[in-house]
């Protein structure tokens, strides 16, 4: 996603106005409301291992 908001082509050198943590911040403290994939991922996979452990072994 960062990529689409500063267009890091690697031709010319870029400078980032705002850092990645502020553009992720929640719209009512002042970010863009931008999720960190990153994060969402690491919960998705958090989530599908308590599920299997809780289910015995079920996928």
């Amino acid at each position: 996603m960062s990529h689409c908001l500063w267009n890091n082509s690697g031709q010319d050198n870029n400078w980032h106005l705002v850092n990645w943590e502020s553009v992720c911040m929640q719209k009512e403290f002042g970010g863009l409301g931008i999720p960190d994939l990153r994060l969402l991922n690491m919960c998705l996979l958090n989530s599908w291992v308590k599920r299997y452990n809780l289910d015995d072994g079920k996928l």
